[in-house]
């Protein structure tokens, strides 16, 4: 009796591949609850338990479930992130797949084994036990069987399926321990971060300050870099160089001049060099001590991992490590390179390579080359010490012509990986390497030659190089008569700013994230706005990162500073332990948590550091509305302000003149006890003078004026890097579509520089009692919807007095009203029966009217703010 089995591939392309290979006769297309993922019904060519199968394929695109918090833990503003170290998470089918969850099922039914052709990483394991789960619950007696294979080649399809195993559920928790850490960690940090500088400094109203456990030590690495080159300085140093000129009669007896370097390289003291220098001069002829004849040998290319792969793209093409990633899985996807994301650099010693060779004999450009591997050229390659028990070395699996590529970037990578192959199955170079010594007045100097005798893999290598200078012949005891004998001079130079590469290599050495995501990570901290990559490639920290990095530092004497690699790295050698089952998931993920969470609190406890360290880039919250208000006149704003003074946002706010909207004496400065008017910025007026906040990368406030041609400004786009389920938490999630308001105290030019954000929405009151902590006038907050009315002390709103806030006030949960402070001497307060501080009531009286909000209708902003903790944001300029 014939199977009927369901073959799942991790994409679509692949889908295809295993189709084609497999199909024996006719291969027939069925319906599909997917758009873009076709099923396809043939009787296998091979058979399946030694019975013969009717084989159901079809695909999935990546993660189909992800990661998140329940509905309750959503609003930012009501939500103290450090409860999300113990909040409940929840697995479930993202919104986007539910129809690839549809089809799994559809055709799960109609099966009795089911075998996982997802890619062979821990990602795609995590991925195959998603997709078990889905058929599960429409099937629950389905056979379970897991195909292994590095290439969509008809040999290793073949292979795979002659060779099921099961899946690996070790190499799985690894994966979801490190999507829920993550998921806490990146959420947590990320509300912290964003509202914490959103209270305290102009220009983050519409931007989320993101945190990421690997992003924050990629970037930890770019301004380290930076701050070694500001804080450099330079200095002189002096050397002695000879130059002799010798007859070589190997070249028509001509003089050949030959420079000697100083066994001392160089020297900081001058007068030391320059007394040195006197004695060389005196001597007057050098003495040959030495001359050494050696073999050299330049050895070939260890076999290609994924990390060296991208480090050479991004040196020698200028091609990020992003899109070389996506070139080369693309490539993958077509049949014509092994599976790109591998640590592995040693060939197996039972792949036949001599086959693979064979397969580009009749190539236009390396033909020959491989043609004379063929004919007794060939050797076997180097073995590195890095073997993932996964894949081989990244390797071509068929012969492509240029013409067959979809792009340079794709010939030029596909080219790079041929020709590396290539390389890896020839000899090393051979040359013969020449050393000359002499002494000249007491001080040692050297000269180096180099013949090269076979070239060998440099051949097909064309982007290495070997070459050297032949020296003249010299004999022991020879004298000498220097040609000249100079002092030389030169400066210390800062290292360069980190290049793509230089950034893998660090990120490779200590840890953070794996081959399969260091790509990832340095794009987002370029999405981010933390740094910028120049013409050259080179990266270079925006204020926004630098600040950062700089605020988290200061915690390094408690022995926290999450801009180091420190914490990542150890997570993701617990990852490890997990993947090979050397630790149990549960007991690492409550380590972690706990780690984490104590990290957490401290950082959130002494949070006044982290603002000392910030001020010092960022202007604090109102000095642009100050600025506004002393010139008298408005401009266009950029995004958000992270540029020192300049504003590097992605584009302009539309519109040429703010509107604003004036309530003057509004209430009572505590500083000055002069009056404060109620300024309220508008997010956009009728005619579109003025079109919100301008877009930043990550999305910016949105205008609300009716003309939206007129009052459109900058746009911005922004995802919270879901990526493949590598735990991109807490993407957009307070981008608002509202009015700012605030107090701005109206001795301003005299000396009190006070400006109060205020919430955004609520009716607005002032009230007769002023807070003994801070001694501002109170205000009264009436809900439009429901009627409802609270307090709040302007002042406390955004700079909350952890001394008298309630307990589950926490240390950074939202804004500080009345109703979380426990003052005894305050009638507004949790703690008092009556107001008996002896505060004056008798306040000057406020100008009549009531400050009504414009913000976003709630439900709009529980909307925006319950995307934000899957990563996701979208916002546009008005």
């Amino acid at each position: 009796m014939s199977l009927t089995v369901l073959s799942v591939a991790e994409k679509p392309s692949v889908a295809k591949e295993i189709t084609k290979h497999l199909a024996s006769g006719q291969i027939n297309t069925l319906n599909s609850q997917s758009r873009y993922n076709p099923v396809s019904e043939f009787q296998s060519f091979i058979p399946l338990d030694n019975r013969s199968c009717r084989m159901v394929v079809t695909s999935v695109r990546g993660h189909v479930m992800e990661i998140d918090f329940p509905e309750q833990y959503r609003d930012w503003q009501s939500v103290d992130p450090s409860t999300l170290y113990d909040a409940a998470i929840e697995k479930r089918v993202a919104k986007d797949n539910a129809g690839i969850a549809r089809n799994l099922q559809v055709q799960a039914r109609r099966c009795s084994h089911l075998i996982l052709w997802l890619d062979c990483d821990r990602e795609g394991e995590n991925i195959s036990f998603e997709v078990v789960k889905i058929c599960t619950d429409a099937n629950p007696r389905l056979t379970i069987r897991r195909a292994q294979f590095s290439a969509v080649t008809h040999t290793d399809i073949h292979r795979a399926m002659r060779n099921l195993v099961d899946p690996n559920q070790n190499v799985a928790d690894a994966v979801d321990t490190r999507q829920e850490i993550d998921l806490r960690i990146g959420a947590s940090f990320t509300r912290f971060l964003t509202m914490r500088i959103q209270r305290k400094f102009d220009g983050f109203n519409a931007h989320v300050v993101s945190y990421g456990p690997c992003q924050f030590p990629t970037l930890g690495f770019i301004v380290e870099r930076w701050d070694t080159i500001e804080s450099f300085v330079p200095e002189n140093f002096w050397a002695i160089k000879v130059v002799i000129k010798k007859r070589d009669t190997s070249r028509n007896n001509q003089l050949v001049p030959v420079d000697f370097s100083w066994d001392r390289n160089r020297l900081f003291d001058k007068p030391t060099v320059e007394l040195l220098h006197e004695m060389c001069v005196e001597e007057g002829r050098a003495t040959v001590v030495n001359v050494t004849h050696s073999p050299a040998t330049k050895y070939k290319p260890l076999p290609l991992s994924t990390v060296d792969m991208t480090k050479f793209v991004s040196r020698r093409f200028r091609i990020s490590s992003h899109r070389c990633m996506s070139i080369a899985e693309a490539l993958y996807n077509r049949g014509l390179l092994s599976y790109p994301r591998t640590e592995t650099n040693k060939f197996p010693p039972t792949m036949d390579l001599p086959a693979l060779v064979a397969g580009h004999t009749g190539h236009s450009q390396w033909g020959q080359y491989a043609q004379h591997l063929g004919n007794g050229g060939f050797s076997a390659p180097r073995g590195g010490n890095r073997d993932d028990q996964a894949h081989p070395p990244i390797h071509p699996v068929k012969c492509a012509e240029r013409n067959e590529m979809q792009n340079n970037d794709e010939w030029r990578i596909y080219e790079f990986v041929v020709r590396h192959f290539l390389a890896c199955c020839s000899e090393d170079a051979r040359g013969a390497k020449t050393v000359v010594e002499i002494q000249l007045g007491g001080e040692g100097f050297h000269a180096n030659g180099l013949i090269v005798h076979e070239k060998n893999y440099l051949d097909i290598y064309t982007y290495d190089t070997w070459t050297g200078t032949q020296l003249p012949p010299f004999e022991a005891n020879e004298q000498c008569t220097p040609t000249s004998i100079d002092l030389t001079e030169g400066q210390t130079q800062p290292p360069p700013l980190l290049s793509e590469a230089d950034l893998i290599e660090k990120m490779d050495r200590h840890g953070i994230g794996t081959d399969a995501t260091m790509h990832e990570h340095i794009k987002t901290v370029q999405d981010r706005q933390y740094a910028q990559q120049d013409a050259q490639g080179a990266f270079r920290p925006t204020d926004l990162g630098v600040g950062l990095v700089k605020g988290l530092q200061v915690y390094a004497n408690q022995g926290i500073d999450l801009s180091k690699p420190d914490v990542r790295a150890m997570m993701e050698r617990e990852m490890n332990d997990i993947a090979s089952g050397t630790k149990q998931k549960a007991v690492v993920l409550a380590d972690l948590v706990a780690r984490m969470r104590q990290i957490f609190t401290t950082v959130t406890s002494n949070a006044q550091q982290l603002d000392n360290a910030l001020s010092q880039f960022f202007r604090p919250l109102g000095a642009a509305l100050m600025d506004q208000l002393q010139q008298q006149q408005g401009g266009a704003g950029g995004g958000p302000q992270v540029g020192r003074g300049r504003g590097r946002g992605a584009g302009a706010a539309g519109g040429a003149v703010p509107g604003r909207h004036v309530q003057p004496s509004f209430s009572q400065c505590g500083l000055c006890q002069g009056m404060m008017d109620l300024q309220t910025v508008l997010a956009g007026d009728a005619v579109g003078n003025n079109g919100g906040a301008a877009g930043g990368t990550r999305g910016g406030g949105g205008g609300r004026g009716k003309a939206a041609a007129k009052g459109r400004g900058g746009r911005g786009r922004g995802r919270g890097g879901r990526g493949r389920g590598r735990g991109g938490a807490a993407g957009g999630g307070v981008y608002r579509r509202r009015d700012d308001r605030y107090l701005v105290c109206t001795n301003y030019s005299n000396n009190c520089p006070t400006v109060l954000q205020l919430p955004s929405r609520g009716q607005l009151t002032a009230h007769n009692q002023r807070c003994p902590i801070c001694h501002f006038q109170a205000l009264s907050v009436r809900n439009e919807e429901t009627g409802r009315s609270h307090h709040i002390c302007p002042h406390c709103f955004r700079n909350p007095p952890m001394d008298y806030a309630t307990a589950d006030f926490g240390n950074v949960s939202g804004d500080f009203r009345c109703f979380k402070c426990t003052h005894p001497n305050c009638s507004l307060s949790t703690a008092s029966q009556g107001f008996r501080g002896g505060f004056n009531n008798n306040l000057p009286q406020p100008a009549a009217g009531a400050a009504g909000g414009r913000g976003a209708p709630q439900q709009q902003q529980q909307q925006q703010q319950q995307q934000g903790v899957r990563g996701r944001g979208r916002g546009r300029g008005g």
